[in-house]
């Protein structure tokens, strides 16, 4: 025995003791001695509450028990404290009472008896003390009984050291049994993850969980707001109401409480377009929006002995409980004529597909009882579809992702395809655990890497598809014409990676400049990634991992966390050791990364020089502008929008129908109202004042410049998000805009919009569509003509002419449904995407 003395605290000596493999602590060594004397756990067996801890914690290796039997009879005592709230809030309540003077208790009487159905401000009063004391009667009780019932609590720990764990158990009196969520069969879980089709990384299981009640608090408080009512012989027919609208409900079972048991994996149920199987960025690009917004991932789930019938009942009831509920509402409301302009309505469609799949859809949709702008009713409706089949008696369904494919394929599989390191845990887990989940993540970082990768080769393959092209495009040309080669050069659609295409005066080999003066063409860089990650990612799918576990005892809820730590030591030593071998200590892997790192080309110090053609996308960028020292883009503070210019006077024999803007203008044609250190790029060339274009007469002098996402990045001017009440004053049958944007937007999105104010107060909305109505104004010689605006004037300035780009601006006609109208005013507001829209001039006839 040892002995040691400790110098603070009320403990002045501490006795350890070792038996058994085991060690005792105590500031009694009397105790001590007794453990010693009786074999294990025996003298702490003859407690009941220490007898069940150590028969639950028996597979623990270390664990802590708190049991607050010395402190339960001071618990008891909080019985005492019941009541005094209450009879404070009456004493409150007559003070104030008191404190109101007669006048002012007769004024607020008679506001109270205008508005409810109550004599006065005493008896509002008394209902909201009836209502504060019921709920605090059933709380406090609520309260105690939990305190009553608690029986202390166990924190444990398992120290392997693959699979350590930590636990957690709450004691708390006897659980009913019907009232508890029934254990998972774990045989019958784990042969369904193993024949699941693809390795499940993430799921979670669920016993059968009780049907589901009304709420108890609720319950209770309404009947001792009742007895309180009837004791002060106050009305209870609103109570009444209230206690059958509670009693009626109907409550929608999940639908775990359908099923012996439940899993849920989250899966892949489509697949991504790949990089891979493109040649081209755009082409890739264009094909993942379509599929972006609707989830590859999907929480499948799965239920035995069911079918999509299951399904199709829970979305039925789900149907009538919320129809119930409504119905229920409206009939409390009914009394006080509340009737709103919307109404409610739910849907449940099934349709039988291909492959024994069937598609459930729900609906729940808001309807108008009238309509606006014309219209007889609107309708918003919020969809959910449901894929669901049966498979060897199990319900498999899952929410559409736009593609059936892989549910009608499905199928259980022979081979194991549970990770290693989910079966280990799940062999841990106790019997009698009502809830499993799991998640693995060591497979990520391999597969993040390898579609990098992938992404690196088709960015590879669409640039040297594209200096391909530029090769073959300047091989025949006069080396001493520029302009020649720009023309030739132009007329190819850029890779979207490139910042710049140049040429080796030497060699006459054509090479590209990426954002940022990096030469290409290069080694790829992810491939050695894809090396150092090899031996890990061979045992990935069978390491790592955690899993949560929750269990009912009769008198114990139990908790536990397991981590399997295969995934992280194997990520730290593996990856580690790879890349010290191969790379950090090995003076021909040093010398790789320096080449991937850094080619001749790189080098070079005259790249600027040798640039034959620009990506206007990426002019913005300081790095790839020759001869500057500043970005386009601004560190200082915004300067406001305004002509820095000046304005063309309006001709005196300018038509009437052609809107004069002067007060409207916030950019003159000559500025460069891009960017103020770009010089040249303005609308400098076109011709100003009254001019035809595309068979319209429209008086331009100026621009209407908006704001956009980019310009507001990168632009030191503060232009407007809208330009509000431009003053038409006159009837017309058609509108006609001059309008452009500069930088493109995603085709067919809204960038702006012109709204119609007529002298009656109704209005119109005309929306601008990128790639319909309007395009880029950069755009190159062979743009394809736009279906819906037309193109009313192109030319050139400094800056298109250096990228051999051309400037472009559109007509818009508006054919007006009203032109028996006045339009009084009309605002021309930006959508705030990737394009900035600008107008020079509206023309009404």
């Amino acid at each position: 025995m040892l002995k040691t003395e400790v110098e603070i605290g009320p403990l002045k000596n501490c006795f350890g003791l070792t038996s058994n493999g085991r060690l005792y602590i105590s500031g009694e060594p009397s105790l001590l001695l007794l453990l010693r004397d009786k074999e294990g756990y025996s003298r702490l067996s003859e407690d009941p509450h220490m007898s069940d801890v150590i028969q639950k914690a028996k597979d623990l290796d270390i664990f802590i028990s708190v049991h607050p039997g010395l402190a339960k009879p001071l618990l008891g005592q909080i019985g005492l404290f019941k009541y005094l709230p209450i009879s404070l809030l009456s004493q409150q309540k007559e003070a104030l009472l008191k404190q109101i003077s007669a006048n002012e208790r007769e004024a607020i009487d008679a506001q109270i008896q205008m508005q409810l159905p109550v004599s006065g401000m005493e008896e509002l009063l008394n209902y909201a003390e009836c209502v504060v004391t019921a709920a605090y009667q059933t709380t406090f009780e609520s309260i105690a009984s939990a305190t009553e019932s608690f029986e202390g609590f166990t924190l444990g720990i398992r120290g392997n050291s693959l699979t350590p764990g930590l636990t957690f158990m709450l004691h708390a009196g006897p659980h009913d049994p019907h009232k508890m969520t029934r254990p998972i069969p774990l045989k019958e879980l784990e042969s369904a993850l193993e024949r699941f089709p693809t390795q499940a990384n993430q799921w979670s299981a669920e016993g059968q969980t009780p049907k589901k009640i009304p709420f108890v608090w609720i319950t209770q408080t309404l009947k001792k707001l009742r007895r309180l009512l009837e004791s002060r012989n106050l009305r209870t027919t609103w109570l009444n109401q209230l206690q059958k609208a509670h009693t009626d409900q109907v409550i929608l079972q999940p639908m775990e409480s359908q099923s012996d048991w439940t899993l849920k994996v989250v899966a892949k149920v489509k697949d991504m377009p790949h990089p891979r199987n493109y040649d081209s960025l755009k082409s890739f690009f264009t094909d993942w929006k379509k599929e972006q917004y609707q989830p590859a991932y999907r929480k499948v789930f799965i239920a035995p002995d069911s079918g999509p019938d299951l399904l199709a009942q829970h979305l039925t009831q789900q149907k009538f409980i919320l129809e119930n509920s409504r119905k229920q509402a409206f009939e409390m409301l009914e009394p006080y004529q509340r009737d709103g302009w919307i109404d409610q309505i739910y849907r449940v469609n099934t349709q039988k597909k291909e492959g024994d799949v069937s598609e459930l859809t729900w609906e729940n949709a808001w309807l108008t009882k009238s309509g606006l702008f014309g219209f007889n009713q609107h309708e918003l409706i919020h969809r959910k579809v449901y894929l669901a089949r049966k498979i060897d008696n199990h319900l498999v369904y899952h929410q559409d992702s736009g593609s059936q494919e892989w549910l009608e394929n499905f199928e259980w599989q022979s081979g194991s395809r549970m990770p290693g390191s989910a079966r280990a845990l799940l062999n841990i887990v106790p019997e009698g655990s009502h809830s499993i989940s799991f998640i693995k993540l060591s497979e990520t970082l391999p597969t993040a890497i390898h579609g990098l990768s992938s992404m690196e080769a088709l960015a590879h393959r669409d640039m040297h598809a594209y200096l391909k092209k530029a090769q073959s495009a300047v091989k025949n040309i006069d080396q001493t014409d520029e302009a020649a080669i720009r023309n030739a050069l132009a007329s190819i659609p850029f890779s979207p990676l490139l910042a710049a295409v140049n040429q080796d005066p030497a060699s006459g080999k054509v090479y590209g400049l990426l954002p940022g003066n990096i030469a290409f063409p290069r080694p790829r860089v992810v491939p050695l990634l894809e090396d150092i990650i090899e031996d890990y990612e061979a045992i990935a799918t069978d390491v790592g991992g955690i899993m949560t576990y929750a269990k009912q005892h009769d008198n114990t809820s139990e908790f536990g966390i397991l981590h399997h730590t295969g995934g992280f030591s194997s990520l730290i030593k593996i990856i580690g050791n790879s890349l010290a071998e191969n790379y950090l200590r090995n003076p021909e892997g040093i010398q790789t990364l320096i080449t991937r790192a850094m080619t001749p080309l790189d080098m070079k110090p005259d790249k600027r020089k040798q640039t034959l053609l620009k990506n206007p996308q990426w002019l913005f960028m300081e790095n790839i502008k020759e001869g500057r020292n500043e970005a386009p883009g601004h560190s200082s503070p915004k300067k406001p929008a305004g002509p820095r210019k000046p304005i063309p006077t309006r001709a005196d024999h300018t038509p009437d129908q052609c809107i004069p803007l002067d007060a409207y203008y916030n950019a003159a044609l000559d500025d460069n109202f891009h960017f103020e250190v770009q010089e040249g790029n303005d609308l400098a060339s076109f011709p100003k004042g009254t001019v035809d274009l595309a068979g319209v007469t429209f008086d331009a002098r100026g621009l209407i410049h908006l704001n956009g996402q980019q310009i507001q990045t990168i632009s030191s001017i503060d232009y407007p998000q809208k330009v509000t009440n431009i003053i038409i004053g006159r009837k017309a049958e058609r509108l006609h805009f001059l309008h452009g944007a500069g930088w493109p937007s995603d085709e067919g999105q809204t960038i702006a919009k012109w709204t119609i104010y007529y002298s009656d107060g109704t209005e119109n909305v005309i929306r601008v569509h990128y790639g319909k109505d309007v395009a880029d104004w950069w755009t190159a010689p062979d743009a394809p003509s736009l279906s819906g605006s037309q193109a009313a004037w192109e030319g050139e300035n400094a800056a298109s002419k250096e990228s051999s780009m051309q400037l472009r601006l559109f007509k818009k006609t508006w054919n007006n449904p009203h032109p028996e109208k006045v339009i009084k005013a009309i605002d021309y507001a930006s959508s705030m995407k990737d394009s900035s829209p600008f107008m020079l001039a509206i023309t009404a006839d």
